[in-house]
């Protein structure tokens, strides 16, 4: 049988407070192959440092923390060449569930005609800061065959 070697390396993208938290991505290699699994991410400031004022971008509306943390999760793939039309899974977790419809009307925005990954949905009581209403974590997959 032959070895596969396998290589894990956590990155932080997050210039403020998360930084020393968490990492924000694990980029997991084999084969010609990149693994991105990105942890829950969600509306809040990349650039705060203070961890008890994190201030929520798109405060108190679902659709603009939504679109922010598309936004997000398009940059940290795109700093691993990748897109969305990469992810393989998602989830999405919110504080109310009555917002699926305009979860998923955001999501096909964001998507710009890239397939619809496999999707979990689930709601929660409350998300790392009071004020986030959704946070979402994403896997991706990129071969570097690509062509």
């Amino acid at each position: 049988m032959n070895a596969v070697a396998v290589s894990k390396t956590n990155v932080n993208h997050n210039a403020g407070w998360a930084r020393d938290l968490f990492s924000d991505v694990a980029v997991v290699e084999s084969a010609g192959t990149t693994f991105l699994f990105l942890s829950g991410v969600s509306s809040e400031d990349p650039e705060a440092t203070d961890p008890q004022t994190v201030t929520i971008l798109g405060d108190g509306d679902f659709r603009a923390q939504t679109h922010v943390a598309f936004q997000k999760i398009k940059s940290v793939l795109a700093a691993h060449d990748a897109t969305l039309a990469d992810v393989v899974r998602m989830t999405a977790y919110v504080t109310d569930r009555s917002n699926i419809w305009t979860y998923f009307e955001v999501q096909g925005e964001e998507l710009e005609g890239a397939p619809r990954p496999p999707h979990t949905f689930i709601e929660v009581s409350s998300l790392a800061v009071p004020e986030m209403l959704v946070e979402i974590e994403v896997t991706a997959i990129v071969s570097s065959k690509r062509g």
